[in-house]
């Protein structure tokens, strides 16, 4: 991904899930380009679990165990990321517990200029 991203370079791209750790902010603004905003949907673990776990929309191996530990490991790998960016005031914060269309609405307002 990295080198697509040198090859190409643009002042658009939205990148999902990447960086999950902080060391790989740091590597990539300093490899690749810095980070303009970052987005943060920001939904409780039960809410998390009842979307996952309702109606297969989860991957196959997917139970509350799971779920709960791919949680554990969000909050203690990827949240740090998050409170690496808010110190630049780049964190963009968006409700993800509320209606879909409400959360579309606003990453759309968040990703807008």
């Amino acid at each position: 991904m990295i080198n697509a991203l040198i090859a190409n370079p643009s002042n658009n791209y939205l990148i999902d899930g990447f960086p999950r750790e902080v060391d790989q902010c740091t590597y990539f603004e300093t490899n690749v380009c810095e980070a303009q905003n970052v987005l943060f949907f920001d939904c409780p673990q039960d809410v998390c679990t009842e979307r996952i776990l309702a109606g297969n929309r989860g991957r196959a191996d997917d139970n509350e165990a799971t779920v709960a530990k791919r949680f554990e490991t969000f909050v203690e790998k990827n949240m740090p990321v998050v409170t690496y960016y808010e110190q630049f005031g780049k964190v963009r914060r968006i409700d993800a517990a509320r209606d879909p269309l409400d959360v579309y609405k606003d990453t759309r307002a968040a990703m807008l200029p």
